[in-house]
């Protein structure tokens, strides 16, 4: 017999001991996936700004998994926290539906670009946090 635990036995050359275990390593888990947070905000200025709330807009977000996707602007503080993977999203603001009452996209501030009449781009990285501002004018 050799040093590797096993014994003499009488009816045997040699017997492999039952001391041992077999251990399977333990899976580690998935890593969580790397994301970041866009602030999506709305102010309303102009003339008649208390004829619209931040909830009378509808944003729609694009881009590495936003969460949410759509949603209403808040009245609170006017700002909607949009979790979001790392890489370049779009933000695009629908407007109000009410006659005779202006609304316009006066400018985006922040750490997004306008791009067009209702819409905004930019490029965020994991565990970023970025603010995208709408300012609207009411006449």
């Amino acid at each position: 017999c050799d040093d590797n635990e096993v014994e003499e036995d009488t009816n045997f050359d040699c017997i492999a001991s039952a001391a041992r275990e077999l251990r399977r390593p333990t899976p580690t888990p998935p890593p969580e996936p790397e994301t970041a947070t866009l602030r999506v905000c709305k102010e309303i200025q102009g003339s008649n700004p208390g004829d619209f709330q931040p909830s009378d807009f509808t944003f729609t977000v694009t881009g590495n998994n936003p969460s949410p996707a759509q949603f209403q602007g808040d009245n609170e503080d006017g700002c909607v926290d949009v979790t979001i993977g790392p890489g370049e999203y779009t933000v695009e603001e629908e407007m109000p539906q009410q006659p005779f009452i202006l609304v316009t996209l006066q400018e985006v501030t922040g750490d997004c670009i306008r791009s067009g009449l209702s819409r905004a781009t930019g490029t965020i990285e994991s565990r970023q946090t970025e603010t995208c501002t709408f300012r609207n004018f009411s006449a």
